[in-house]
Protein backbone atom coordinates (compact mmCIF):
# COMPACT_ATOMS: atom_id res chain seq x y z
CA UNK A 1 0.00 0.00 0.00
CA UNK A 2 2.67 2.07 0.73
CA UNK A 3 4.50 1.95 -2.27
CA UNK A 4 1.42 2.51 -4.38
CA UNK A 5 1.15 5.76 -2.36
CA UNK A 6 4.54 6.91 -2.95
CA UNK A 7 4.19 5.78 -6.84
CA UNK A 8 0.46 8.12 -6.87
CA UNK A 9 2.67 11.12 -4.67
CA UNK A 10 5.36 11.17 -7.26
CA UNK A 11 3.10 10.93 -10.41
CA UNK A 12 1.08 13.91 -8.86
CA UNK A 13 4.03 15.67 -8.19
CA UNK A 14 5.14 15.26 -11.68
CA UNK A 15 2.19 16.37 -12.96
CA UNK A 16 1.97 19.70 -10.76
CA UNK A 17 5.72 20.34 -11.87
CA UNK A 18 4.26 20.36 -15.42
CA UNK A 19 0.74 21.85 -14.80
CA UNK A 20 2.82 25.29 -13.81
CA UNK A 21 4.24 25.71 -17.40
CA UNK A 22 2.52 27.06 -20.09
CA UNK A 23 1.65 23.97 -22.64
CA UNK A 24 3.49 24.14 -25.84
CA UNK A 25 1.77 24.98 -29.02
CA UNK A 26 0.77 21.54 -31.00
CA UNK A 27 2.00 21.54 -34.43
CA UNK A 28 0.17 22.06 -37.05
CA UNK A 29 1.32 18.51 -38.96
CA UNK A 30 3.15 15.49 -38.70
CA UNK A 31 6.80 16.41 -40.05
CA UNK A 32 7.32 15.00 -43.26
CA UNK A 33 9.92 12.47 -43.94
CA UNK A 34 13.35 14.46 -44.06
CA UNK A 35 14.51 14.25 -47.59
CA UNK A 36 17.59 12.08 -46.07
CA UNK A 37 14.89 9.15 -45.04
CA UNK A 38 13.28 9.24 -48.55
CA UNK A 39 16.87 9.00 -50.34
CA UNK A 40 17.09 5.94 -47.76
CA UNK A 41 14.01 4.43 -48.71
CA UNK A 42 14.46 5.31 -52.38
CA UNK A 43 17.98 3.60 -52.96
CA UNK A 44 18.19 1.07 -55.47
CA UNK A 45 21.73 -0.45 -57.15
CA UNK A 46 23.18 0.62 -60.36
CA UNK A 47 24.79 -2.10 -60.95
CA UNK A 48 24.52 -3.93 -64.40
CA UNK A 49 24.00 -7.36 -64.74
CA UNK A 50 25.65 -9.35 -67.49
CA UNK A 51 23.34 -10.89 -69.68
CA UNK A 52 24.67 -14.92 -69.71
CA UNK A 53 25.78 -15.45 -73.22
CA UNK A 54 24.56 -19.31 -72.92
CA UNK A 55 26.35 -22.38 -72.62
CA UNK A 56 27.34 -23.04 -76.22
CA UNK A 57 29.05 -19.03 -75.95
CA UNK A 58 32.35 -19.21 -77.49
CA UNK A 59 35.16 -18.71 -74.89
CA UNK A 60 35.32 -14.99 -75.79
CA UNK A 61 31.77 -14.33 -75.22
CA UNK A 62 32.37 -16.26 -71.27
CA UNK A 63 35.44 -14.36 -70.32
CA UNK A 64 33.75 -11.04 -71.01
CA UNK A 65 30.81 -12.32 -69.28
CA UNK A 66 32.85 -14.01 -66.11
CA UNK A 67 34.68 -10.33 -66.10
CA UNK A 68 31.39 -8.79 -66.10
CA UNK A 69 29.72 -11.27 -63.80
CA UNK A 70 32.83 -10.39 -60.94
CA UNK A 71 32.43 -6.70 -61.48
CA UNK A 72 28.78 -7.08 -60.82
CA UNK A 73 29.07 -9.01 -57.65
CA UNK A 74 31.59 -6.34 -56.33
CA UNK A 75 28.81 -3.26 -56.97
CA UNK A 76 26.29 -5.16 -55.20
CA UNK A 77 28.43 -5.81 -52.27
CA UNK A 78 29.72 -2.35 -52.33
CA UNK A 79 25.90 -1.31 -52.02
CA UNK A 80 25.11 -3.92 -49.28
CA UNK A 81 28.07 -2.52 -47.53
CA UNK A 82 26.76 1.18 -47.61
CA UNK A 83 23.09 0.53 -47.04
CA UNK A 84 24.17 -1.65 -43.84
CA UNK A 85 26.56 1.06 -42.93
CA UNK A 86 23.21 3.53 -43.03
CA UNK A 87 21.04 1.32 -41.63
CA UNK A 88 23.53 1.09 -38.30
CA UNK A 89 24.06 4.30 -38.31
CA UNK A 90 20.11 5.38 -38.31
CA UNK A 91 19.64 2.52 -35.81
CA UNK A 92 22.22 4.24 -33.68
CA UNK A 93 20.90 7.56 -34.17
CA UNK A 94 17.67 5.94 -32.63
CA UNK A 95 19.09 3.96 -29.65
CA UNK A 96 20.59 7.37 -28.89
CA UNK A 97 17.85 9.36 -29.16
CA UNK A 98 15.82 6.73 -26.56
CA UNK A 99 18.66 7.00 -24.23
CA UNK A 100 18.31 10.44 -24.13
CA UNK A 101 14.71 10.63 -23.72
CA UNK A 102 15.03 8.31 -21.24
CA UNK A 103 17.94 10.00 -19.08
CA UNK A 104 15.44 13.25 -19.78
CA UNK A 105 12.59 11.53 -18.12
CA UNK A 106 14.34 9.71 -15.22
CA UNK A 107 15.93 13.40 -14.43
CA UNK A 108 12.67 15.05 -14.19
CA UNK A 109 11.12 12.39 -12.19
CA UNK A 110 14.05 12.24 -9.72
CA UNK A 111 13.44 16.27 -9.53
CA UNK A 112 9.07 15.77 -9.58
CA UNK A 113 10.36 12.89 -6.08
CA UNK A 114 12.35 15.30 -4.33
CA UNK A 115 10.07 18.35 -4.18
Amino acid sequence: MMNRLAALTAALLACAAFAAEPAPAAPAAPAAPSATAAAIAAAKPVCEKPEYPGRLADQSKIDRFNKKYKAYGDCMRKFIDEQSAISKAAADAGNNAINEFNAYVKAVNEQAGSN
